[in-house]
């Protein structure tokens, strides 16, 4: 096995060792921080958004797939989702934070 930083071979042979947790998690990040997903509730409902779609924080609360909702994010989110033309739960999707 080699280790490959960057194209370049930093060590060769022997093994990798850990658990498979610290090896395959990856980076930890945030709720909140920019690039973490949250699900999201859009304020006011009775508004059709698409896939791609930005929002301000402030347009957006943290929500449960009941659609109850408490709180706002922080930054600007990217819709990973649908939110049709009504209220409720059905203005919950999956948003990403992207500034």
């Amino acid at each position: 096995m080699a280790i490959i930083s960057n194209g370049t071979t930093v060590a060769s042979g022997g093994k990798v060792q850990g658990s498979g947790e610290s090896l395959t998690r990856g980076p930890i990040i945030a709720p909140d921080s920019l690039g973490s997903y949250g699900q999201l509730q859009r304020t006011p409902a009775n508004t059709l958004f698409a896939v791609g779609d930005t929002q301000g924080g402030s347009n957006l609360r943290w929500s449960s797939c009941g659609g109850a909702t408490s709180g706002q994010p922080a930054g600007t989110w990217k819709l990973f989702g649908r939110i049709d033309n009504n209220s409720g739960a059905l203005g919950t999707s999956l948003w990403m934070r992207i500034s």
